[in-house]
């Protein structure tokens, strides 16, 4: 057998759906459907019940998945010795970034890495934060920039420095906002992003009131749309203050005069690739270009 078909049976387990895991595996969905087939044929068990709404382990299924699991990351610790064994580092790192590239500091970082290792190849994917957790996990990433705290022990981070929040609303509720209370923006109308919930990520005090569960809201995407939306008038959120004060100066935006927002930001990773030696290289990058200590 081969890994790209384990790979096809852990993914096609994991989302129940021959669509999603193709997508998951920038594959077509007749190959990943040609995997399982050739899998099955090779185990000599079937492995899924197609059913109507997806695909379904069968107890067979269900106690070779975990076996799976262990083959990649058997695998993957092979790679990683095989890596440090090497004289020079070389490969690829997908990397999600979550905001800026001036905020994240990737011109600095980008460079260290080119002087450093130079047959290191970076990706640098844009990602939501929430996407970026999703794809750390389904191993579309290698690691990224996340905003928050992560409480989840299949991660493993790096701090780099805390975030300031502050909320951002178009130019002509200029006037309201600055004597608005939390009462006050709560009534208003609110834009946030798809599968966040209204700032579920900050765990901010100021946003704990009950009032805002039934503000009435828009959901966008991303961060430049979200940002139009603002300009053009349709509600209040939360934006880098960096970014709002920039906007601010230029007259498209008005800044809430209360409490901020503090978040920290940080770079994540998978914890099984933790001795992985392109994640420790790119994190001791990292740290210098933030001038952080504890270089492993």
């Amino acid at each position: 057998m081969e890994l790209y078909q384990i790979k096809s049976f852990i993914a096609v387990a994991e989302e129940g759906n021959l669509t999603r895991a193709s997508m998951r595996l920038f594959a077509s969905q007749p190959a990943v459907s040609a995997h399982i087939k050739s899998l099955e044929e090779e185990l000599g068990v079937v492995l899924f019940e197609r059913t109507r709404s997806g695909m379904r382990l069968t107890s067979e299924g269900e106690l070779l998945l975990s076996r799976a699991r262990r083959i990649l990351d058997d695998a993957q610790e092979f790679l990683n010795q095989a890596a440090s064994l090497r004289d020079e580092l070389a490969g690829t790192a997908r990397i999600g970034l979550n905001s800026s590239p001036n905020l994240l500091k990737i011109a600095e970082f980008v460079a260290a890495v080119a002087q450093t290792f130079p047959r290191l190849e970076l990706h640098l994917i844009h990602s939501e934060a929430n996407r970026v957790l999703k794809y750390l996990k389904n191993e579309q990433l290698d690691a990224g920039f996340y905003k928050g705290l992560i409480s989840d022990d299949r991660f493993k981070t790096v701090f780099l420095t805390t975030v300031n929040m502050v909320v951002t609303g178009p130019l002509e509720l200029k006037d309201k906002m600055e004597a608005a209370s939390i009462d006050d923006l709560a009534k208003m109308p609110w834009i946030w992003r798809t599968s966040d919930g209204p700032f579920m990520c900050f765990g901010s005090p100021l946003f704990s009131n009950d009032c805002f569960n039934s503000t009435r809201v828009i959901v966008a995407e991303d961060d430049e749309t979200m940002r139009s939306l603002l300009i053009g008038g349709a509600g209040l959120q939360l934006m880098e203050e960096n970014k709002a004060r920039a906007d601010a100066a230029n007259g498209k935006v008005s800044i809430w005069p209360g409490e901020k927002v503090r978040t920290q930001l940080s770079f994540i990773y998978l914890t099984k690739r933790q001795e992985d030696p392109i994640m420790v290289s790119l994190c001791n990058v990292l740290r210098k270009v933030w001038g952080l200590s504890d270089i492993e």
